[in-house]
């Protein structure tokens, strides 16, 4: 895991490795370019051309165009993009001289933006270091200008890199704003926050982390709740430990309240799930009962839904709710004597369409699952405003519902409502696909039912469904949702990609 931070954070953080442990900003620079330099000639480019700005970011641009240069090994030149205007006593003026002194060329956009264009589009690599963290209003003409050249030289075959993060992107920002969408981006020190927004995702590429020498100690004085990005190789952190000699009764039953005419797939989706996701025991209370159900699921008709939860015998260790319900205007009645069946579970799809007519109530440990569009239903807000600022929008949820919500997009953030943050990174296109997140909400409801916390059970949900679909990404390319349950259970029983697992021994051993 690794934190990611906010742009004000970083500034502070970068202010604090110069005054407190007395690491002259010229030097992580210089670190920040030569490691970004590293990563660009691996591509080895024969020409590249880099957009530098007025600020540090520019500064970093102007430090890896001599370490370019001098490397001998491509052509350089460099768009003028107000790192002339720089104080020659800043780092990003003395990288400035450095350049006009080594005979680099320099073109200034303004005044020549046809040769620029031309320089840009001819090159391999194009190096975007016209604005950092220190961005704080949306871009002004000519950096919009800019923006539109460096899209049509990505077009024309360059490979479009940017240090630090894209140039437009902004913490706060209300709605998607104009900004470089880079192939690759190279972020110095901790990963920016906005990078794995919904929004900044979809601009950054491969984001890859460079160390470019702050000392460790600054980790101390990261701010609290700290924002952590998961991977799969966390996912044993938040799951609970299933014994061997574990019987039914303690791995966990999930009952689930979905499903109505002509929309049973999402139900049968939700239970499959769930009995794949380490649950025992799982029963499908539904006014509708699909075909080709697992044999092992129990189901229930129940034509009056809540009086037909009286007739599942066995006590509830999660209950998921919503999946396929249709948005009747008598469902939120439903869900209030649902929510008095289970003390938890997770409510999704229709459920939380549902639950916004109920009205706001404080849920305890249940996991809401909502995408952009039903977040910002909840939340009385606009979807743009999910998508560029998930941890304000999901934090306001997890406040007002009192519960851990998953706000599913491309990146996903699970929130918990004592401010606890975990983004895992999906950018996994196969993923998004018809009952996908069907899916999900029945893997969440099958790890919570066997045991730990609604937050960890999110967060072992998430990992384990976005792991299962990159896994059949590579051996399948696109699936249908209903190949991921399969897959999912081997993730969650440690089989690794390609592993057959042990079927016991043969009848020759």
């Amino acid at each position: 895991m690794e934190y990611l931070v906010s742009s004000a954070e970083m500034t502070r953080l970068d202010e604090s490795a110069r005054e407190r442990y007395g690491i002259p900003g010229i030097v992580l620079m210089e670190h920040a370019a030569l490691q970004a330099w590293r990563s660009i000639a691996a591509l080895k480019p024969a020409r590249v051309s880099v957009v530098a700005g007025p600020g540090n970011n520019g500064g970093d641009g102007l430090a890896l165009a001599r370490i370019a240069h001098v490397s001998g090994r491509c052509e350089v030149c460099v768009i003028e993009a107000g790192c002339e205007r720089a104080d020659p006593g800043s780092p990003a003026g003395v990288h400035y001289r450095s350049c006009r002194e080594l005979g680099i060329r320099l073109i200034p956009f303004r005044d020549a933006e046809r040769d620029a264009r031309s320089c840009m589009c001819e090159s391999d690599i194009v190096v975007d270091a016209i604005l950092g963290t220190g961005l704080t209003s949306a871009v002004r003409e000519v950096v919009r200008q800019l923006i539109d050249v460096i899209s049509c030289a990505r077009t024309a075959g360059a490979e479009v890199v940017s240090l630090d993060m894209p140039s437009g992107l902004r913490d706060r920002a209300s709605a998607p704003e104009d900004s470089v969408a880079a192939d690759r981006t190279l972020t110095f020190g901790w990963a920016k926050h906005i990078l794995y927004t919904p929004w900044g995702r979809s601009r950054s590429g491969d984001i890859i982390s460079l160390d470019i020498g702050f000392p460790q100690q600054l980790e101390a004085d990261l701010s609290e709740p700290r924002v952590v990005l998961a991977a799969h190789e966390d996912l044993g952190d938040f799951l609970s430990t299933v014994p061997q000699s574990a019987h039914k009764g303690v791995r966990g039953h999930v009952a689930v309240c979905a499903g109505s005419v002509g929309m049973t797939g999402a139900a049968r989706l939700c239970c499959e799930a769930a009995i794949r996701s380490r649950a025992a025991l799982v029963t499908l209370v539904s006014e509708t009962i699909p075909e080709g159900l697992s044999a092992s699921i129990m189901t229930r008709f129940a034509p009056d839904l809540p009086e037909g939860m009286n007739g599942v015998t066995r006590s509830i260790d999660a209950l998921l709710i919503g999946p396929g319900w249709g948005c009747d205007v008598a469902r939120a009645n439903t869900l209030l004597k649902l929510l008095t069946c289970a003390r938890r579970g997770v409510i999704d799809a229709d459920g939380l369409a549902a639950l916004k007519d109920a009205g706001r109530m404080q849920l305890g440990d249940w996991v809401l699952t909502p995408h952009p569009a039903e977040a910002a239903r909840l939340a009385d807000c606009s979807t743009d405003e999910v998508l560029v600022d998930p941890l304000r929008i999901g934090g306001f949820l997890a406040s007002q519902y009192g519960c851990t919500v998953v706000i599913k997009a491309e990146t996903t953030h699970v929130i918990a409502a004592d401010g606890r943050v975990v983004v895992v990174d999906g950018h996994i296109a196969a993923l998004a696909c018809g009952g996908s997140g069907d899916v999900l909400a029945g893997v969440i409801a099958g790890i919570l039912a066997a045991g730990g916390s609604s937050f960890d059970a999110a967060v072992a949900g998430v990992l384990a469904h976005a792991e299962a679909g990159r896994r059949l990404f590579r051996s399948r390319g696109w699936f249908a949702a209903d190949e991921l349950p399969g897959e999912i259970s081997r993730v969650l029983a440690g089989v690794s990609e390609g592993e057959q697992g042990n079927h016991g021994p043969t009848a020759t051993e």
